[in-house]
């Protein structure tokens, strides 16, 4: 009898908030449509209305072919160095977010940071994201821009699986190359590594779902530093409102794509392909990398390696190539700019006081050379 009793009760209590649980789930739904409805409002009205600022300069990738690699270039005195930056995965606004790394070069460097497909303002493309395909997009792009070679090749982190097959592919463009903090292909040979790689395959995919809702446009004014704009707030002699409101923008219209998730995808099979690279031995080379990262690998579990380790596996030539850590989190371009920039002003003093040497050298070889004939 008392069963009884417990079961009706259970099932008078079901029956009370039965109810209520249809309401919540029906106004769950009606929440996720608006939200849904709302986002792809927000995404028509950038394609419709797209941003025409100074922050957009489109150059053709392939004549025929459609597609457009954004840019934006810095310093117009022919005798500087030119840099070009190469951004991190995932970024919405690669212009925006390296801006402070381009205030804090310039009057030293002709800087340009360039947007690969599927990028900032740069458009789409069908084609695989293999490490040669992007690279020879870079290159083309670089090329109609009419960018001047060789130049100075800076990457951050998985860009520098692009950086190495340019420099493989295009030696003749390079006139040094810099690493910041960079995914090196050799430690795909670390099951550590493919755990993590199958780890954010997996949640840039969960959040490519999530991005249809356009939650990350909330986020990106209720957790700022969730995406570095906490940062850029900080930084006001480098980011205007309208900047922050430009990189807003683009994180709720382009944050995660489909190119995107194809790209992260393909990371395994592109650290494989590199996974015995070395760099060219008479190539000056500047790997920077941050005491987060150093110490992130440090406390990791099943590691065989260090992350400085992993670092100067591709070095051919310590003379001239080496691995520096700064004092910081693994998103220097945001957290020590000026550290960063000056790294590589002194990389590039070495540079051009050992490359003024040898022509010296060569020089003084060349008149004893011509002294002896004549005697």
């Amino acid at each position: 009898m008392s069963g009884r009793k417990n079961s009706e009760a259970l099932w008078y209590f079901l029956d009370a908030i039965k109810d209520i649980i249809i309401k919540i789930i029906i106004i769950t739904l009606i929440v996720v449509c608006f939200a849904i409805i709302m986002n792809g409002i927000f995404i028509i009205a950038d394609v419709l209305n797209p941003y025409k600022g100074k922050y957009s300069r489109p150059a053709e990738v392939e004549k025929g072919e459609g597609h457009f690699m954004n840019f934006y270039i810095e310093g117009d005195n022919p005798s500087l160095d030119t840099v070009v930056i190469l951004s991190r995965y995932g970024e919405p606004s690669p212009i925006v977010r390296y801006k402070a790394l381009l205030d804090s070069m310039q009057g030293d460097f002709r800087v340009i940071i360039l947007e690969n497909l599927g990028y900032g303002y740069s458009n789409s493309t069908e084609k695989e994201r293999t490490a040669e395909q992007i690279a020879d997009e870079v290159n083309m792009a670089l090329t109609n821009i009419d960018v001047p070679k060789p130049y100075i090749l800076v990457s951050n982190e998985i860009s520098n699986l692009y950086a190495m097959k340019i420099i493989e592919k295009y030696p003749e463009t390079i006139k040094a190359y810099v690493s910041i903090d960079g995914i090196y292909p050799s430690s795909i040979s670390d099951e550590f590594t493919k755990n993590e790689i199958a780890k954010k395959i997996s949640s840039s995919q969960v959040t490519r779902y999530i991005s249809t809702l356009g939650v990350e446009r909330i986020l990106a004014r209720l957790k700022p530093e969730l995406f570095g704009i906490d940062k850029m707030l900080n930084m006001t002699s480098s980011y205007s409102n309208e900047e922050i409101e430009l990189y807003r923008n683009r994180l709720g219209n382009n944050f995660l794509n489909t190119l995107k998730i194809m790209e992260i995808k393909n990371l395994e099979n592109n650290m494989m392909d590199l996974a015995t690279y070395q760099y060219p031995e008479d190539l000056s080379v500047l790997e920077i990398i941050s005491s987060s990262k150093v110490k992130q690998y440090s406390t990791s579990n099943g590691l065989k390696k260090g992350y400085q380790d992993i670092c100067e596996d591709p070095i051919s030539n310590s003379e001239i190539q080496k691995v520096v850590t700064i004092e910081g989190d693994d998103y220097l371009e945001l957290s020590d700019p000026s550290g960063v920039a000056s790294e590589i002003l002194d990389f590039m003093k070495d540079f051009h006081e050992r490359e003024s040497l040898e022509t010296q050298i060569d020089e003084n070889e060349e008149i004893q050379e011509m002294e002896e004939v004549e005697e």
